[in-house]
């Protein structure tokens, strides 16, 4: 079991600056498009947009290890260190804050550093005041801290993803299998999760039942990051949203002899990638609350349906067949 710390990745990374400054060289306009549209959180992650001087920022200052570079002379207010790639020159600060490392200054080298346009030649240009400005703004934080969480979640949901893929291979021989979650960022229990299978014939045939039991701690019941771990278990058992019937903290799901052992195979093959698995849709349509719904649909986030099922409201639900449960107790209470 991995414990995540909420540490930020040191590679080299633009400011939002630098990046309204870089008008030319870029390999793709749409992150262009995105900041003059005030599109931020598009840009994420913002170590990876296509522009060679980014690339080389992020390979030469990458998360773990600095590349050998000179300090830019023509600049004292901050240690500004010097980049190149191609005509393109760039300069990257350390911020001790953080442990970051942002690309700061942007331009290219001209005229043997005598033109007025040259990089060079304009940061020696610059006041105290132009200088500061180069350091990063607090929507530049607020998006570093937006990284290192996205980070810190699917870091979580890759660990809960292998311990689920262990549970199931084990829960296959064995009948029952138990973990323990611990919380993404702070060093605290956040759930338990009992994984149970049962072989059982029916009159024309034989099938598996698999129960998952997910016990949230009291601070996590009712939460978003409860919710995520939620679906992250199901998915990994089995990812079709659909077929899971819900009874408070119990969830259950029937499928043929030996479908379980393949979903654990397939499982392995994303864990083997680094991947998490991806829910699949259902092709039944469903109601829930009215309440919870528009919310959900814009964040594509399941919810729990009035039959008990799970399942994402993003599809168009009036092309599937809907479900008959569902519409029984919604003739019994029609205010839901």
């Amino acid at each position: 079991m991995c414990y995540i710390k909420t540490v930020h990745n040191r590679r080299a990374r633009p400011t939002l600056r630098l990046l309204r400054d870089l008008s030319d060289g870029w390999q793709d306009p749409a992150p262009q498009r995105a900041v003059s549209e005030g599109r931020h959180s598009d840009l994420h992650p913002l170590s990876e947009l296509p522009h060679p001087l980014i690339a080389k920022a992020a390979a030469w200052f990458g998360s773990d290890q600095d590349g050998y570079c000179e300090r830019i002379r023509s600049v004292e207010r901050l240690v500004l260190w010097e980049l190149k790639t191609g005509q393109w020159r760039g300069a990257v600060w350390d911020d001790p804050d953080t442990g970051v490392r942002w690309l700061c200054a942007a331009g290219l080298a001209k005229g043997d550093h005598k033109d007025r346009d040259d990089f060079y030649e304009a940061l020696g240009r610059m006041d105290n005041a132009d200088v500061d400005a180069l350091k990063p703004t607090a929507e530049d934080i607020r998006l570093l801290k937006r990284e290192t969480s996205v980070a810190a979640l699917t870091a979580w949901e890759l660990d809960i993803q292998s311990q689920v893929h262990a549970c199931l291979t084990n829960v296959l021989n064995q009948g029952e299998q138990r973990l323990t979650i611990r919380h993404p960022i702070r060093d605290a229990h956040f759930a338990d999760v009992t994984i149970t299978v049962t072989a059982y014939s029916e009159t024309d045939y034989d099938v598996e039942d698999c129960v998952v039991e997910i016990d949230l701690v009291d601070a996590a019941k009712g939460s978003a990051l409860g919710w995520h771990l939620t679906l992250r278990v199901l998915i990994s058992v089995n990812p079709p949203v659909q077929s899971w019937d819900a009874t408070d903290t119990m969830y259950s799901t029937i499928s043929e002899p030996g479908e379980l052992a393949r979903q654990a195979d397939d499982l392995a093959a994303y864990i083997e990638r680094d991947e998490l698995r991806a829910e699949q849709p259902g092709s039944t349509s469903h109601y829930t609350h009215g309440r919870h719904l528009a919310g959900c649909y814009i964040n594509g986030t399941a919810v729990r349906a009035l039959c008990g099922v799970i399942f994402v409201p993003t599809q168009d639900q009036e092309r599937f067949e809907h479900c008959p449960a569902c519409q029984g107790i919604r003739a019994l209470f029609p205010h839901l």
